[in-house]
């Protein structure tokens, strides 16, 4: 009772982001591939590190992106 009250209190510290799956990491909830339902083959092609999604200290999401997941920037921004 007291581990699942302590995880659903907790929060990740990203750091530079650079130790952190962008979409196989639970860093914001349930992990972004499993969200979105991204497939492995997909998660091949893109930058796998949140550090990657990061510019100038705010989220930067590609516009192919935008396009695949509509709502990636909300979800991520929700972070």
């Amino acid at each position: 009772m007291e581990y699942q009250n302590i995880m659903d209190n907790s929060t990740w510290l990203a750091g530079d982001g650079k130790k952190i799956n962008f979409w196989l990491d639970s860093w914001c909830g349930e992990n972004l591939a499993q969200t979105f339902n991204v497939s492995d083959q997909v998660i091949q092609q893109l930058p796998p590190k949140l550090h990657s999604y990061i510019q100038n200290h705010q989220w930067y999401i590609p516009d192919y992106l935008h396009t695949l997941f509509p709502n990636l920037w909300f979800t991520v921004t929700q972070v």
